[in-house]
């Protein structure tokens, strides 16, 4: 099986199964490498474009974050007909709407004849058979049209624009949580997309799902998808990085995440950076991991920090771990957080270790006077639940935090 990859249109290599058990192998074209302000790809190729990329047994990392997780790659995978693990087929599946401005088509008689032979069993006729794009992350969620009446998924199953996420069956009103802690957020000067909560019966064409027509789904708008027919490149970090979406808690750190944003963004999103990085802490947000940072191609070359999303407050939930996604300072405690570690910091960005801390002061001293208001605006218990963590930060001796 070949796969053409392109940057909207504009070719960038192929990647090749040969055969069943072969390695992978991805080839950057010739006529990429040599295109005057050629696009970029993803910051894991930049300066490594004239070697040949690894061959592996699995899909580069890069293009395996472009698929799914979870419950929607098992519904599209069921769909298709297509194995769960087979990240070739998948990608040649969802390759019209995959994340950002990548596409992937068949190349050659070899990948036709294959992707012929995808639909062996009986396909369904539901709408779920009609899912033909790709959205990172695990929980359940659908890439859908706004129009007059509403949000739809299109009958095509591609071309959304907005994603929705539905109710989680095992932790009670994420909806809910999602936009309380983006308007709180968006109150703390973080730059967020549009984001609604809207009825389950509301939406059109979404798989049967047994949830309630009032019951709360989470609406945010698609900032790679800005308007009709355009479509703006991003990476997430674990594509930054070129590590497996299974390693997306593990391997690199918020340093490392910092490093990168100041070395092909610039300070200013180094310093928006910092103020998400409080806002995680003081949020109770232990799911802060490579996938839920990213970078945005405006003009498809220059990187910069896309919006933030993905904000939960995941301490409302006893099950989940309250510790950092990701080391900070040699530490996942949330507690351990501190101005040492900011200081840290900026010290090894080589920069001045006192504005860094400074910028840290000053987001935590605003982050938390925007909570004052913004928590009566959410359920009494997503704000014990914050409140409860804030008075467990306070009575850390390392904490930026000190309540009390």
């Amino acid at each position: 099986m070949e796969l053409l990859v392109s940057l909207d249109d504009v070719v960038v290599g192929t990647l090749a199964r040969p055969g069943r058990g072969d390695a992978v192998q991805f080839r950057i074209h010739e006529s990429y490498r040599q295109r005057p302000a050629r696009p970029v790809l993803g910051q894991c190729f930049e300066g490594k474009l004239d070697a040949p990329w690894p061959r592996s047994q699995q899909v580069p990392a890069f293009f395996a974050n472009l698929l799914p997780e979870g419950a929607l790659r098992r519904m599209i995978a069921e769909t298709a007909g297509v194995g769960e693990d087979q990240d070739m087929r998948l990608l040649a599946h969802l390759g019209e709407d995959l994340p950002g401005a990548v596409r992937v088509h068949i190349q050659g008689d070899r990948g036709t004849e294959e992707t012929s032979s995808m639909g062996e069993r009986e396909r369904p006729t539901s709408p779920a058979a009609q899912l033909r794009f790709s959205l990172a992350g695990v929980q359940l969620k659908f890439s859908m049209v706004r129009d007059g009446k509403g949000l739809t998924l299109p009958v095509s199953g591609r071309g959304g624009d907005w994603i929705v996420k539905l109710p989680d069956h095992e932790f009670a009103a994420v909806p809910e949580n999602e936009a309380a802690m983006m308007e709180w957020a968006r109150a703390s000067g973080i730059e967020v997309p549009p984001f609604e909560l809207v009825p389950f019966g509301s939406l059109v064409g979404v798989p049967e799902r047994r949830f309630s027509p009032t019951t709360a789904c989470y609406a945010v708008r698609r900032f790679d998808r800005p308007e009709p027919g355009r479509r703006v490149h991003i990476e997430d970090f674990a594509q930054v990085f070129d590590i497996a979406p299974a390693k997306k808690y593990d391997v690199h750190n918020y340093e490392s995440i910092a490093r990168v944003i100041h070395l092909v963004c610039g300070l200013a999103d180094l310093r928006e950076f910092v103020r998400r990085l409080v806002f995680v802490v003081l949020s109770g947000n232990a799911d802060a991991h490579h996938k839920n940072w990213s970078l945005l191609y405006a003009d498809g070359r220059n990187a910069r920090l896309s919006p933030a999303y993905d904000l939960v407050a995941t301490v409302a939930y006893p099950e989940v771990k309250r510790t950092l996604a990701l080391k900070f300072n040699k530490s996942r405690e949330f507690g351990d957080v501190s101005r040492a570690g900011f200081l840290r910091l900026g010290g090894k960005l080589g920069l001045d270790p006192l504005q860094v801390a400074g910028w840290a002061d000053e987001d935590l001293a605003h982050i938390m006077s925007t909570w004052e208001h913004a928590r009566t605006a959410v359920t009494p218990e997503l704000r014990a639940a914050v409140d409860a963590h804030h008075s467990e930060l306070g009575r850390s001796p390392q904490s930026i935090l000190r309540v009390g």
